[in-house]
């Protein structure tokens, strides 16, 4: 069995496996990997496969610890059927065979062969764009790089949007025409820079999506508000910094979940913005927040940025009081309301004044 290991860190390593001769090309094999858990069972994620074709063998990628399990199922031209390789992780990464069943084995079931000790997080290959063009650019093994060469080429002949986005620059930007053409997101994502005027606007039309999150400053003032409605997500998660401070906040009002998530990555008066237009669901189920912590973050941000928060509501202190109230359950101290009356208007000072009295 052919396999190839590149270390990612003291601990971690990605591992490339060459799959069965003979595998069956309707059904895609797959890699993955047992971890320790939280629970009483492991914890399974899926790797990457590249470069199947009819009657020759691809890669099985996947980042690993040591003393990780790892898992390898493939569908067997008939009769040989379904086959199942398992390998523990061992010694310098090399991958050692278990004689485990020929089946899939449950979570529960693969817990006894792990190590209890946990060390850094991985991120699978297949999930990230980055991942994958980290790859593509690196050299391997002569078994690998050729899977890895028919890979780039399938893509490029069958599926132009991952071969723009996901191959090596200098193999992506002999085409750019035709990476305007059939792949408008890659083409402003990776070579913008290099568009004519005429190509840049075809692919502003053509993809706002990826406009919004690479090319924003490109955009037409007049579509700019539009875009940023449609793709608040994609906004804060990807182009936050070169959003104004009234931008921004627009993006957290439509996509409250996205802001609150992606704060901590702002500067504080930044964060401030994101807060203040996103805490209406800070205490949600889904979001998994400790209240008490949440509520102290809070009580900071308001002290430290109250501009930021009072820009944030047309009705000033007194409905962000009682927002915070009605959503997160705050209390307000001597500390913060002294803050908030030295900045507030007279107006809201008397408000307030109403909306505190009958908290003290």
């Amino acid at each position: 069995m052919n396999y190839t290991i590149r270390r990612t860190s003291p601990t971690t390593a990605r591992i490339a496996l060459e799959s069965s001769e003979g595998i069956d090309p309707a059904r895609k094999p797959e890699i993955r990997r047992f971890s320790p858990g939280r629970t009483s069972v492991a914890e399974m994620s899926t790797g990457a496969v590249l470069g199947r074709e009819p009657g020759k063998t691809c890669a099985l990628i996947v980042h690993v610890r040591l003393q990780d399990l790892i898992c390898v199922r493939e569908k067997l031209r008939e009769p040989d059927g379904h086959c199942w390789r398992y390998f523990r992780i061992g010694s310098e990464f090399i991958p050692v065979a278990l004689d485990l069943p020929n089946r899939c084995l449950s979570k529960q079931e693969c817990l006894p062969f792990l190590s209890i000790k946990e060390t850094d997080e991985l991120d699978q290959i297949d999930f990230t764009d980055e991942g994958l063009r980290s790859f593509f650019a690196q050299r391997h093994p002569a078994w690998l790089q050729a899977i890895a060469d028919r890979q780039i080429a399938h893509w490029q002949q069958h599926k132009p949007d991952k071969f723009f986005r996901l191959a090596p620059t200098e193999a992506a930007g002999s085409d750019i025409p035709r990476s305007v053409a059939e792949s408008p997101f890659a083409a402003l994502a990776r070579f913008q820079d290099r568009l004519n005027k005429t190509q840049l606007t075809r692919c502003l039309r053509r993809c706002p999506r990826a406009a919004v999150m690479f090319a924003l400053d490109k955009i037409p003032p007049c579509n700019r508000k539009r875009l940023l409605v449609e793709h608040a997500k994609d906004a804060l998660l990807f182009a936050a910094d070169r959003l104004a401070d009234d931008e921004l906040a627009l993006c957290a009002k439509y996509d409250m979940f996205s802001a609150f998530q992606c704060r901590n990555r702002a500067a504080p008066e930044r964060q401030a913005i994101l807060l203040a237009n996103s805490y209406m669901i800070a205490s949600s189920p889904t979001m998994g927040n400790a209240l008490a912590a949440i509520q102290e973050e809070m009580r900071a941000s308001i002290i430290g940025f109250p501009d930021q928060w009072r820009a944030s509501d047309p009705g000033g202190f007194p409905s962000i009081l009682c927002g915070l109230m009605d959503h997160v359950g705050m209390d307000f101290d001597p500390e913060i309301i002294n803050a908030l009356l030295k900045t507030a208007s007279s107006e809201d000072q008397q408000a307030l004044t109403q909306v505190i009295a009958p908290l003290i």
